[in-house]
């Protein structure tokens, strides 16, 4: 049990040192402000300079994209990737063409060329996607050459838009922001903790410390080890006298006692023996 405790925080560690790598990345890859750039300038050209960006000029697919969910039924979602096209192409036209005929419930044709892609890490529901697609900017980061898209994601995609590349779509991650210095610290700190703390455990599980005053200085010894203590039902081998201390031995084999209660009483040296002396009769 102790072993599983010691690697599961160092998994942990090891976790918040890659988390706290990869924002340090994103952070030397953006500035600290947004640059305002246009869904087809980041298709076209992609971030630039600045992986921090503030998209303009596009139009969010909330009516066809793809969802990710815990269970096979899609009661309760994880993520949500909602493809964006430029809101002055030939496919956002035809779009706001049929929906000022038959309205927003119109059956929309699917997206067939788009270049990139928004990223809902906290969807949960429709409610999210559609409050996405009402920003009248979307702002986050493009996150392609730190946390790409995963094999599963990726199948889902592929799977959804057969025409469409996706490993050369951008990826906008909705929300998110160059890591400040307080978070690298605290990422990289507890990592350092946490994998010190559990180095450390396994080190004194080892060894003890002990202080030599003749030498001033400490001596390391190794943890002693108990010998093995007799077992008080064990049965003794022939010719070995049973144990004291094993209360199933057999009353023949305990031995003797000194004392009996039935003996007669031997004289105490240096006492003569009381006599009676009859008395006379008158």
């Amino acid at each position: 049990m102790t072993f599983r405790i010691r690697a599961v925080l160092i998994l942990f560690g090891v976790m918040l040192f890659v988390m706290g790598f990869r924002e340090l990345q994103l952070r030397g890859m953006a500035k600290s402000a947004p640059q305002l750039i246009s869904c087809e300038d980041l298709a076209d050209d992609g971030p630039g300079d600045n992986a921090f960006v503030r998209l303009s000029d596009y139009m969010l697919c909330d009516f066809d994209f793809v969802y990710a969910s815990e269970d096979k039924a899609g009661g309760e979602w994880t993520d949500a990737w909602v493809p964006v096209v430029p809101n002055d192409g030939a496919y956002a036209r035809e779009v706001q063409q049929i929906r000022a005929e038959y309205g927003d419930n119109a059956d929309f044709p699917s997206p067939q060329d788009f270049s990139v892609i928004l990223w809902l890490p906290s969807a949960k529901s429709f409610k999210d996607v559609s409050e996405a697609a009402s920003l009248d900017a979307l702002q986050g980061m493009v996150i392609n050459k730190v946390d790409p898209l995963d094999t599963d994601e990726r199948r889902y995609l592929e799977e959804t838009y057969p025409q469409v590349n996706i490993q050369q779509c951008w990826v906008l991650q909705l929300g998110r922001r160059p890591a400040g210095m307080a978070t690298l610290a605290g990422l990289f700190g507890g990592g350092t903790i946490l994998i010190g703390a559990c180095l450390l455990w396994i080190w004194l599980a080892r060894r003890r410390r002990t202080y030599d005053p003749r030498a001033g200085r400490e001596i390391l010894y190794p943890t002693p080890r108990m010998p093995p203590q007799p077992s008080p039902y064990a049965v003794p081998e022939a010719g070995q006298q049973p144990s004291q201390s094993n209360p199933y031995a057999p009353a023949s084999a305990a031995p003797p006692s000194g004392h009996n209660p039935y003996a007669p009483a031997a004289p105490s040296q240096g006492a003569r023996p009381r006599m009676r002396v009859p008395k006379e009769r008158s």
